[in-house]
């Protein structure tokens, strides 16, 4: 992938309001001021966005040498990139699922993600990465400090362990069919 830096940060989703890039982006130039060498990396889709991102990164010394715009990739090669990072991060204000988050966790990439209940269960419980409150630059550099502080490989085997315990196509089957069942066998004593 090319990427580089220590540690490696990773956007995967839109650039729009309810992502929040510029939150993320205000608190990842706090943390460069104190983590010289890292580096942030954005992969999105939608643009919406985009002009206001890069002039955040234009106006921000720190920001210009170390965010990378690497706009849609093909989905294939998405995984390689997560494979390449350290930390997953997303300002999202709110989210149905979260689909690059999974992925990130398949791939051992530590969530640094808003404190939203989708985000919660997919942490379980918040307790995979640090969780940080939607809209907070302060929030972020919080969570991230306090992720960056849990021994990294440690963190990553776990997240690639609840991935595939609870996130993977095998677990949600699992969880559906346990379900299935029980409903099959309360019907059954209605009868």
């Amino acid at each position: 992938t090319g990427m580089t830096g220590n540690p490696v940060f990773l956007w995967v989703g839109r650039l729009d309001h309810n992502k929040d890039p510029l939150t993320v982006l205000a608190g990842f130039e706090g943390l460069a001021k104190k983590y010289a060498t890292a580096s942030f990396y954005m992969v999105y889709s939608e643009d919406k966005l985009l002009r206001e991102v890069m002039r955040g990164i234009e106006a921000s010394t720190l920001l210009k040498n170390k965010v990378f715009l690497l706009g849609k990739l093909p989905h294939d090669d998405i995984e390689k990139y997560y494979s390449s990072t350290d930390y997953f991060v997303l300002g999202s204000h709110y989210e149905g699922s979260g689909y690059a988050l999974s992925e990130a966790l398949r791939c051992g990439c530590v969530p640094i993600i808003t404190d939203i209940p989708s985000f919660r269960m997919m942490t379980n419980d918040g307790q995979l990465g640090a969780l940080w409150q939607p809209g907070n630059v302060t929030s972020f550099a919080e969570a991230a400090i306090f992720a960056m502080n849990k021994p990294l490989q440690t963190e990553a085997d776990a997240c690639i362990d609840f991935f595939t315990k609870k996130l993977s196509f095998d677990a949600i089957a699992e969880t559906a069919m346990s379900h299935y069942k029980k409903l099959i066998e309360s019907r059954s004593k209605n009868k």
